[in-house]
């Protein structure tokens, strides 16, 4: 009898307790509520972040009636409270949740304080989107009483930094850059500087992403002026560079033109390459280094001769089926151009 009493003291003192799987609240919760007694249906939202490990949050209706700081919050285990404070025509009200959170999903009640109303909500954390502003995008600005304006905007996004400038035909902006910019979730806004017949002013654009597309409105601060604008991102073309390309190679010093000819091929997913001249300098001499980015292809090669080796780099800018830049023998400290055709 002992012997059992001290396993039970055993298991009840010195058994660690099972530790509950601590709840992540962060992120945006969205879902309805219907409202029986004003036959209403309205669209909850609460934005959730921690503050040195609080919870704070914020939550509003899609009708205006909420937009408010929550309060009094409380998570224990995976029972989530808190209030907020409504505007009614009654006047202000205080709603209390208590809702029930299991992984990206949160169901329960709420009620009035001291004011006859109540419903449930269930709501789901919306999941991140993942946007890459990246490129070129070009599209109509559409401009009162001108028409359409053709923009053209560039951005690059590095993790949550994004820098751009635009420009557009009327003139108005001439790689104007971007200012105070914000992405929230789908949402871009920056400001640009604009020239006009009124002098310098502001413009705010406002725009919503979706995959390749931004549309939304811009307006000038201080003004009445205002519009809205479109653009796309514009594909970038897929070089296929392997095969046979062949052009002269002009040096800088006077010297006897050159004819190179430049095999590519892709082995194993790789590119690889080979360099040969007409003048019998260069003999199938393979490629080092090849890098082929945005339309930009460097390589260099080693050519030999009984005194020394000299190693050759190459710069060339592909456009379709011809491909241009310059090469620059490092030992000489000179080099020259050259201009190729893919040969079909």
């Amino acid at each position: 009898m002992r012997g059992v009493l001290s396993i039970f003291l055993f298991l009840i003192f010195c058994v660690p307790a099972i530790s509950q799987e601590k709840i992540d609240l962060t992120g945006t919760w969205k879902g309805s509520t219907y409202i029986e007694e004003a036959d209403l249906e309205l669209v909850f939202t609460l934005v959730i972040k921690y503050d040195n490990g609080k919870i704070t949050g914020h939550f509003t209706d899609d009708m205006g009636y909420i937009d408010s700081p929550i309060s009094d919050q409380k998570l224990e285990n995976n029972i989530f409270t808190f209030k907020v404070v409504a505007q009614i025509p009654d006047g202000e009200i205080t709603l209390s949740f208590r809702m029930t959170v299991t992984g990206d999903e949160m169901k329960g009640e709420w009620e009035g304080v001291d004011y006859p109303a109540f419903g449930t909500w269930n709501a789901k954390r919306e999941k991140p989107v993942k946007i890459n502003l990246t490129g070129t995008w070009i599209g109509p600005t559409n401009i009162p009483d001108q028409g359409d304006d053709i923009t053209t905007w560039k951005i690059v996004q590095k993790g949550n930094k994004i820098t751009g400038t635009v420009t557009d035909e009327f003139g108005y902006l001439n790689n104007a850059v971007f200012k105070n910019v914000k992405l929230d979730k789908d949402k871009l806004t920056f400001e640009v500087t604009a020239s006009t017949p009124d002098g310098d002013e502001t413009v705010r654009v406002i725009g919503t992403v979706k995959g390749d597309v931004i549309e939304g409105t811009w307006e000038i601060l201080d003004s009445v002026d205002a519009g809205t604008w479109k653009a796309e991102r514009k594909k970038e073309e897929k070089l296929d560079i392997k095969g046979t390309w062949k052009g002269p190679a002009i040096p800088e010093t006077p010297s006897k033109e050159n004819v190179l000819t430049l095999v590519l091929e892709d082995k194993e997913g790789k590119l690889t390459g080979r360099v040969s001249d007409e003048l019998g300098y260069i003999d199938n001499v393979p490629l080092k280094n090849i890098v082929f980015d945005k339309g930009v292809l460097t390589f260099e090669i080693e050519v030999s001769n009984p005194e020394t080796v000299y190693t050759i780099k190459f710069k060339m800018n592909v456009k379709g089926d011809s491909m241009e830049g310059d090469f620059y023998v490092v030992e000489k400290g000179s080099g020259g151009t050259w201009k190729a055709k893919k040969v079909k």
